[in-house]
């Protein structure tokens, strides 16, 4: 890789299985069909995703590993800045340190923005920057990541949320593109179609990766205090404790835990149920359009990005206190709404759109874009 400059290079952050973030890098290849992919890290399935000519990560095949992230966190932008990527282009993918990757060794760098690191600037909304390491390096880690950004020719990101923190910490303004959802997978639910066995009857739902800041233990409050069934789908570090808690605070059997279901699985879940509760505040957050897309009702958090994708009252509820019974009131009003409403909203937020506003954009900056 160095040495060798590259037409247009997409330059990526670590990528897991699933998520939002590797779905935008997914349409960006298609928009970019002669760019160059390089991410800091990858699970395995990513290097049967592309082949080897177009795929590399700057860690290799061993750097998805969770430790080795965990230890290379504090260096991370070094690790960026010493990459060597020459490109005459380069869309860098950010929402931790990849902007540092932007050097003169870029002709021209744009950046697609989930946030700035939240850990880093907001350790408010993220517990993992809170501890006493992080605490001593984020001064540093401050000044470096927001000289990388001055680096940057134009910045796009995925909320109204994200635009307001980038202004903030760097000091940049930001054109808001809202990423996709997956309108042709999650697709409503077909009366005539029998309901998974394992499903109870009837419930709300909640599933993402299984960490602090998702506050699924909010989730249990708030099913509990409705006294109805929670499904609490995805996987995690939390899972224990998530548990631990579930017990100890609703009937045996009021929370089902479904742990890394496939995509398949994860389709019929949401689609089975009443509502989503949603009490994390995301920067953009693809999980209440996934629950729209299948005509389902969101209850969220008045927030970040759920204010750019929750409808008050029409696809869901907006809710700005912590109080348990102020959800619980939601809940049992979720019937009142209209799932056809839900899809609808969901639909606006389309892959085609997203693909052509993103084009548009990297053909201003001279890229090959499709």
């Amino acid at each position: 890789m160095k040495g060798s400059e590259l037409n247009e290079v997409i330059i990526s952050e670590w990528l897991g299985d699933t998520g939002g973030g590797e779905q935008v890098l997914l349409a960006a290849a298609v928009c970019l069909p002669e760019a160059k992919i390089r991410a800091y890290a990858a699970t395995e399935n990513w290097y049967q995703t592309f082949d080897a000519g177009r795929f590399s990560t700057i860690l290799g095949k061993n750097g998805g590993d969770s430790r080795v992230l965990r230890i290379s966190a504090p260096v991370m932008p070094a690790i960026w800045r010493m990459s060597g990527i020459k490109a005459q282009r380069a869309l860098i993918l950010h929402h931790a340190f990849a902007t540092s990757a932007a050097s003169r060794n870029i002709d021209v760098a744009v950046s697609y923005v989930h946030t700035p690191a939240r850990y880093l600037w907001d350790p408010e909304l993220d517990p993992r920057g809170r501890g006493l390491a992080a605490s001593i390096a984020r001064p540093a880690l401050k000044r470096v990541d927001k000289a990388a950004a001055q680096r940057i020719a134009d910045i796009a990101c995925n909320s109204e949320e994200t635009r307001r923190r980038i202004q903030k910490h760097w000091g940049r303004d930001a054109q808001v593109i809202h990423p996709f959802v997956r309108t042709e997978l999650f697709t409503p639910r077909n009366d005539g179609h029998p309901r998974a066995s394992h499903l109870p009857a009837e419930y709300v739902l909640s599933y993402g990766r299984w960490i602090s800041y998702k506050r699924f233990k909010e989730s249990i409050d708030f099913a509990a205090a409705a006294e109805c069934t929670l499904v609490i789908c995805g996987g995690g570090p939390e899972e224990g404790e998530l548990r631990r808690y579930a017990n100890s605070m609703t009937q045996p059997g009021q929370v089902t835990f479904i742990k890394d279901p496939s995509t398949s699985e994860l389709v019929e879940i949401v689609r089975g149920a009443r509502a989503l509760l949603f009490p994390g505040i995301e920067d953009f957050g693809i999980v209440p359009l996934e629950a729209q897309s299948a005509g389902v009702p969101v209850i969220a958090r008045a927030a970040g990005g759920a204010l750019e994708t929750v409808i008050h009252e029409k696809t869901g509820f907006l809710i700005d206190s912590d109080d348990p019974s102020t959800w619980a009131v939601a809940i049992d009003r979720v019937d009142e709404l209209d799932r056809n409403a839900c899809r609808a909203n969901a639909l606006l937020f389309s892959e085609q759109r997203f693909v052509g506003e993103l084009s548009e954009w990297l053909r201003n900056w001279g890229f090959n874009a499709q």
